[in-house]
């Protein structure tokens, strides 16, 4: 399913982000689009794939994946520089601590006025009660960075954007179908 990513406070009327993800037994495949002016968007050209903390403090893509049996879940951050990390929560509010992950494919696609992100992550990397479930919870979230930060997600709360607020994610289930891509 594609989500239309809203913006935490009104923001930006030129920008849409499209956002989706696939889930099966093998991968989770993450695909953003960003649509309308990007000229003030801080968009770092794709170098090298490498980890590193502290993404979110400039244009960041993430995700949420939350086992909703134990309430464990991952946080996983993706920036158009190719760097990229992955987090694991045993519960919500503990402390920042990375975690195994295999990226399989992490592609950008820079169009005018068009901007478009593909991961594919290896499920197998993850840990084992992840890969016993077949339903989750997720959020899918973007900050944008044009001199000031704006946070998209699927919802938000009232008071401030909170991407670790279970309330506002979305169902996500394992399928054997193929993905369908944002167009």
């Amino acid at each position: 399913m594609i989500h239309k990513l809203v913006p935490f406070l009104r923001h930006n009327d030129s920008l849409e982000i499209l956002a989706s993800a696939f889930l099966n037994e093998t991968s989770l495949i993450l695909n953003y689009k960003l649509q309308g002016n990007l000229n003030s968007i801080k968009l770092p050209k794709k170098n090298e794939l490498k980890r590193e903390i502290g993404l979110w403090e400039t244009t960041c893509f993430e995700f949420f994946l939350l086992n909703d049996f134990d309430k464990s879940y991952y946080e996983f951050n993706f920036s158009p520089s190719g760097k990229w990390n992955c987090f694991f929560f045993k519960n919500q509010g503990d402390p920042l601590k990375e975690a195994e992950c295999r990226v399989n494919n992490f592609e950008c696609i820079t169009e005018e006025n068009n901007f478009e992100m593909r991961i594919e992550l290896d499920m197998t990397s993850l840990g084992q009660s992840f890969r016993r479930v077949d339903e989750f919870k997720m959020n899918l979230t973007t900050v944008i960075d044009s001199d000031s930060l704006s946070y998209w997600a699927l919802e938000h709360g009232k008071e401030r954007p909170n991407f670790h607020d279970f309330k506002y994610y979305a169902k996500i289930k394992k399928s054997g179908n193929k993905p369908k891509l944002v167009t």
